[in-house]
């Protein structure tokens, strides 16, 4: 009986032994199937991180590419607004000087006229006198005898 009792605790422990190892069994298979899980999970999320990553770089690149863009237009607009600031100081100047030539050539130009006047006025004048000694030339041709005229041409 001792031997029957050894044996059915045996039979009993040997099942219990045989439930714990199914239980291990299944356990250990719930432990694989959730370390593949996990494993998948892990190379997404690295996969994703590496995308990222290298996003990120090109990113960083665009925007050193940016900032040298910037500080190149810059320097440019800066040039552009010191060759504006002189181009502005240069047409300031040149517009006193054109002012000043400006009322030179109205002077002259009066002066012009004035001269362009008294020469027509010396020309009448002129042109009037002649007229008048041509008409006394004339008269005094017409009034003399042959002559007293050649007699003064001898002398």
């Amino acid at each position: 009986e001792d031997a029957n009792r050894k044996c059915a605790e045996a039979v009993a422990s040997s099942e219990g032994a045989q439930i714990q190892v199914a239980d291990l069994k299944e356990a250990n298979k719930t432990l694989r199937l959730g370390s593949e899980r996990l494993a998948r999970a892990h190379a997404e999320q690295s996969e994703k991180l590496r995308q990222m990553t290298e996003a990120h770089m090109r990113a960083e690149r665009e925007k050193e590419a940016l900032r040298k863009e910037l500080a190149t237009a810059h320097t440019k607009m800066a040039l552009q607004e010191k060759q504006l600031r002189t181009f502005l100081d240069f047409n300031a100047t040149m517009e006193s000087d054109l002012r000043v030539a400006l009322e030179k050539a109205e002077d002259l130009e009066k002066q012009c006229r004035q001269l362009e006047f008294d020469k027509q006025t010396v020309e009448a004048y002129y042109t009037a006198k002649h007229q008048e000694m041509q008409a006394q030339f004339k008269s005094l041709l017409h009034s003399s005898t042959a002559g007293v005229l050649g007699g003064d041409d001898d002398e």
